[in-house]
């Protein structure tokens, strides 16, 4: 599956749509933005562009730049496809493609700072034997089966929830650190919230 979606996007890349696809596009653009279950979903939409100080579009918007883009314009964005290609898999699998590299393999070297290892709840947590947070002046990564990485810099969102708390960056990349799997965990969190800004955090309400 994979390996057919890599070749359809390469073909565009090469060929382009024809104008046919770029008409059936439009009218499906179209009628999303026409169907009122989109709404929530361009909220969403929305806010994610807010958090991450992106330029708002709106559904109108929406149809009038996609009535706007060409043959040529789809080739050129996908000239970077291969480069820039990230693929999500579920915990645990592998593929046998040898040109994909695992980002966030135990290759990956944590950021230099303070270590917290796994507390003793945490052992009963299923937390890994050899996990640790490390908080730097860089930023925070978390080691368990692999390393995860998230600069101050690329923070955009430093989340509080009733057992712990989630820091969100760029790229989708986000990491939950609940208050028991870590010894001295208040320490580490408020290592963590000394780099956030105040105006990037928010707390989540439970019914």
């Amino acid at each position: 599956m994979l390996g057919e979606i890599r070749r359809i996007l390469n073909d565009l890349a090469a060929n382009g749509p024809d104008e046919l696809e770029l008409d059936q596009l439009i009218d499906d653009v179209r009628d999303f933005v026409a169907d009122p279950r989109s709404a929530a979903i361009t909220a969403t939409d929305a806010a994610r562009r807010h958090l991450l100080g992106e330029r708002l579009i709106s559904p109108q918007q929406m149809i009038m730049d996609t009535g706007a883009a060409t043959r040529q314009m789809v080739q050129k964005a996908l000239t970077l496809a291969e480069k820039t290609l990230m693929v999500g898999m579920p915990e645990g699998t592998s593929s046998s493609d040898p040109s994909l590299r695992m980002l966030g393999s135990e290759n990956h070297e944590p950021v230099p700072g303070r270590s917290f290892e796994r507390s003793l709840r945490g052992s009963f947590q299923g937390v890994p034997s050899k996990a640790r947070l490390i908080i730097g002046a860089d930023g925070v990564s978390l080691v368990d089966q692999m390393v995860t990485t998230i600069l101050w810099e690329d923070v955009r969102g430093l989340e509080y929830a009733p057992h712990g708390i989630s820091l969100h960056g760029i790229d989708a990349v986000s990491r939950e650190l609940q208050q028991s799997w870590f010894a001295k965990a208040n320490e580490a969190f408020a290592l963590i919230e000394h780099h956030v800004e105040d105006a990037l955090t928010y707390r989540v309400e439970t019914s």
